[in-house]
């Protein structure tokens, strides 16, 4: 916590969510510093994600605003709980892990797919999974 020292006494021994956790590791603070200079100096990966993200909402026909398009986690809504973990192990056999997400994560009746999309996929393996979940309906 940084601040005036008053403040920093008060939430160190007030504050639950303070006093019953652990911080982080000294090296997970350095690889999450190191992570916004990759951020700031490699703008070809948040560009990719973003389309890989805009590529599979178009082929899944998952309808989006502009700021949600680009956004890497995709949900692909399919309702029924078992409906979403079939999906999700038949996508496990096809060579991808794509974990359904069921209540009471996400509300009764809009169990979901969750894709998460990496730039380090590459697009052949984005327009696979593609076909994988349009198989499934």
């Amino acid at each position: 916590v940084a601040g005036p020292r008053p403040v920093i006494e008060f939430l160190v021994n007030r504050c639950r969510s303070l006093i019953y956790s652990t911080s982080l590791a000294p090296a997970a603070v350095a690889a999450a510093s190191e992570s916004f200079a990759v951020i700031r100096s490699e703008s070809e990966r948040r560009e990719r994600v973003q389309e890989y993200a805009r590529s599979v909402r178009r082929g899944l026909s998952i309808d989006a605003d502009p700021i949600e398009a680009c956004v890497p986690i995709v949900p692909y809504v399919l309702g029924e709980d078992k409906r979403a973990l079939a999906a999700a192990a038949s996508l496990v056999e096809a060579g991808f892990y794509v974990p359904a997400i069921r209540p009471p994560t996400v509300p009764e009746g809009s169990a979901r797919l969750r894709i998460s999309l990496s730039a380090a996929h590459e697009p052949a393996m984005v327009e696979s999974l593609i076909e994988a979940v349009k198989r499934l309906a």
